[in-house]
This record gives C-alpha cells, structure tokens and sequence, in this order.
C-alpha cells in the first residue's frame, strides 16, 4: 500500500500501489504470506520481485538488510497532516 523510505524496498524500485504477485518465485496471496516468505529469506541475499504497476509485470531485484536494532523504523509510516476546508486528511 506503501512503501518506506530508506528501506530494502525501496532501493529495490517498488512503489507505492506496486503489488507483489511473486518473491522468489513463491506467489505471494496477501501480506501476512509476503511478511513469512520475506523473513524466511537470508539477510544480505538479492531477491527477484515481480510486481504489477499500472498493468505491467516488472521483475525487480531487492537486497534484503538485517531488520534494525528498533524495527518499528520500517513500521511507522510518515503522515501528511492537512488541515484545509475545516476537516483534516492523514
């Protein structure tokens, strides 16, 4: 749904609204299946992502890193607060 910044994904090219069919050739079903097939996968090995963008398959290649010593740096998504038109938009 997103992505953040500074992470393996994001130096590996996938996007926000890219959707991971595959990850290393294991088709991937949702989420939680894309998060157990990921943390199966050694840390510092180079995985073949295929993704859909706007249509398209596009194979990417993707480096994982070891998780940082407080992984919740991955988990916090960064939010635009504005405040226009008397509601707010997250």
């Amino acid at each position: 749904t997103d992505g953040v910044d500074g992470s393996p994904a994001e130096y590996g090219g996938i996007q926000e609204g890219d959707v991971i069919i595959t990850f290393n050739g294991e088709p991937i079903a949702n989420p939680a299946n894309l998060k157990n097939v990921v943390s199966l996968t050694a840390p510092n090995s180079t995985s073949k992502v295929k993704v859909l963008r706007e249509g398209t398959e596009k194979i990417l290649k993707v480096k994982l890193e070891e998780l940082p010593e407080d992984p919740t740096t991955y988990g916090t998504k960064k939010t635009n607060n504005f405040n226009d038109y008397g509601f707010q938009l997250r």
